[in-house]
């Protein structure tokens, strides 16, 4: 009786899943073991590696020796017979060197060692008195530093444009001295690290890279200048704000200085920016009886826009008005920049070492030499180190300065425009 109260499988299917035609068997059994009251039936399963065959093993290493002595017969010993007869070039010092341990340098160890003088013993003091006896040597030195002056000269293009272009040497004064004392030397410490150790060591530096170092840690100069605009800029507000209180501040020799040479950077900017309409007839020029006359045009023009006053024209009044306040901005930075620039060069000159920073043993070459060009002459002030190692002059411890320049021909200045007074 109990068999028509029990559902069956099938109809416990059909009632869960209608689409269970469509489904696999297996979960349809799931579901009729479950609902029937039977557990699933869960069985341990083992994964076993295949065992390793001492033939598999044997075959592999007899695969790979194989292919190992094939690979260094063809590719490895042509290489090494190739190298073999390369190297019987090459002197057997070049196998001895050993590559330099790795040195880095700590911070705040460089030093400068005490300059002594040059000894009657020393290889340098010797090669002075050799040159020194020289004097067809000494009088190629000069030429050699004259014709060198002139290639420069005639290779730099703001020369060429004020004195011309074919140039040659007309004077010279060179002096030649053979300094009693070498440049100054310094050292710095730092950890060495080598294939046998790691060793604190003191390594010898050279004065240059001393100096280039200390100006981009410590860029004294850039510091000066920043300052000088800021006292500058706050001395100029100061002014400004006491002028609108009434109070007059006393205006230093300094600042006077200062604003005379802004006086003047002016005047040149405007004689230079002065143009000239075609058929070589100057511009109308500002004056106190009343604004410049305008031609014909322009009255259309200010009819036309008087027509229409509420709106605002992009070219003739945002423009302007953007410019105006662009060059206000402009001059009140003026004298503080000028400051900061004057400050700069002034401090670079001074922290500039005092001594030339020559190669060891190099002689020293200094004095004049005036080049004529088509329309000028130019006289130059050279201080040149000539190394007898290189038998070469040092380019990095030359010293170029530009000292006259004298027109062949001397022009009128233009006359300089009365400016508006009032």
């Amino acid at each position: 009786m109990f068999r028509f109260i029990k559902p069956r499988a099938a109809t416990i299917r059909t009632r869960l899943q209608p689409g269970a035609s469509s489904l696999s068997p297996l979960p349809m059994r799931l579901n009729a073991q479950r609902y029937a009251g039977l557990g699933p039936n869960i069985q341990t399963v083992r994964f076993r590696k295949a065992p390793i065959k001492a033939k598999n093993v044997a075959i592999t290493f007899i695969v790979t020796y194989v292919c190992f002595e094939i690979y260094s017969r063809l590719v490895l010993s042509p290489l090494d017979k190739a190298a073999e007869e390369a190297s019987k070039h090459i002197p057997d010092e070049e196998f001895q060197e050993v590559e330099p341990p790795l040195f880095i340098p700590f911070p705040g160890t460089t030093k400068q060692l005490p300059v002594i003088p040059y000894k009657g013993t020393d290889p340098e003091f010797q090669e002075f008195i050799r040159l020194s006896k020289d004097a067809k040597l000494l009088d190629k030195l000069r030429a050699d530093l004259a014709e060198f002056m002139r290639n420069f000269a005639s290779k730099t293009t703001v020369l060429r444009a004020i004195a011309g272009k074919s140039m040659k040497t007309r004077r010279v004064w060179l002096d030649i001295d053979f300094p009693s004392t070498p440049p100054p030397s310094f050292e710095r410490s730092g950890i060495e690290i080598s294939d046998d150790a790691i060793s604190w060591v003191t390594q010898p530096v050279d004065a240059s890279t001393v100096y280039k170092i200390r100006n981009v840690l410590w860029p004294v100069a850039l510091f000066h200048s920043s300052w000088s605009f800021v006292k500058v800029l706050a001395a100029e507000e100061f002014k400004n704000v006491a002028g609108i209180f009434g109070v007059q501040v006393p205006t230093s020799p300094a600042q006077q200085s200062m604003e005379q040479l802004l006086r003047s950077q002016k005047l040149v900017k405007e004689m230079n920016g002065q143009q000239k309409v075609p058929g070589g007839i100057q511009g109308p020029l500002t004056t106190k009886d009343g604004p410049p006359q305008q031609p014909l045009g322009d009255k259309s023009k200010e009819m036309g826009d008087a027509a229409s006053p509420g709106k605002p024209n992009l070219k003739e009044d945002i423009l302007p008005a953007l410019a105006n306040s662009v060059k206000d901005i402009h001059s009140s930075f003026a004298k503080p920049i000028m400051a900061a620039k004057v400050k700069y060069v002034e401090m670079t000159k001074k922290l500039r070492p005092k001594q030339n920073l020559h190669p060891r043993g190099s002689i020293k070459v200094s004095g004049f030499v005036e080049i004529e060009a088509e329309r000028a002459f130019l006289v130059f002030d050279v201080i040149a180190a000539w190394d007898p190692k290189k038998q070469d002059y040092d380019a990095e411890s030359m010293s170029l300065v530009l000292r006259r320049v004298q027109k062949k021909r001397q022009h009128p200045i233009n006359r300089i425009p009365r400016m508006p007074t009032g």
